[in-house]
């Protein structure tokens, strides 16, 4: 089985707190919030395919867009609050432990496929989900986002599986159904 990541297996109501993480991220940085929050969002696809790197340099680059220069310290520092800042939208909805873990006493493979920016990849080893499951396919480490089919085979063939013998599960963002149907 196939996981989407966010609004699947964290829980949907911490997406509810994006807008104000930024806010806060933006004031950590220094950085004009309404100018920081437009630069993030345009830069959601840069971001999901590991293309502005690690999270300090992303936001060295996003700085720079907004007319603003951070110095390396600065761009730790404020790549650290995010990450701990944004640990609430990776919290677990309140059923995934119990749902993956019926799933493995059943002994399927478990996969994530999730489009995601660096903070999700730094944080993934120390999150519940990686004992939960085999295997993470993330799009900042892949370098692109779904619905592309090459993430729907390699986590089938992570699991060492046909794509067809796959479920997936999802919220249906980012067309991820369509995706999945497509490689069967």
């Amino acid at each position: 089985m196939v996981f989407d990541f966010f609004g699947t297996l964290t829980d949907p109501a911490a997406e509810l707190n994006r807008d104000q993480i930024l806010l806060d991220t933006a004031r950590v940085l220094g950085l004009d919030s309404a100018a920081y929050a437009e630069q993030m969002r345009a830069s959601f696809h840069e971001r999901c395919t590991g293309a502005l790197g690690d999270t300090a340099t992303t936001f060295t680059v996003i700085a720079d867009r907004c007319g603003h220069s951070l110095d390396a310290d600065a761009a730790r520092i404020g790549a650290a609050h995010h990450l701990q800042a944004t640990a609430a939208i990776r919290r677990p909805h309140p059923d995934a432990s119990a749902v993956l873990q019926q799933l493995r006493q059943a002994s399927l493979g478990l996969a994530v496929l999730s489009d995601c920016s660096s903070e999700t990849v730094e944080a993934w080893e120390s999150m519940p989900y990686a004992g939960w499951v085999d295997t993470a396919l993330l799009s900042w480490s892949l370098g692109y986002l779904k619905p592309d089919p090459r993430g729907y085979r390699a986590a089938a063939a992570q699991l060492e599986v046909a794509p067809e013998d796959c479920w997936f599960v999802g919220d249906g963002g980012s067309r991820e159904h369509w995706g999945a149907a497509q490689v069967g």
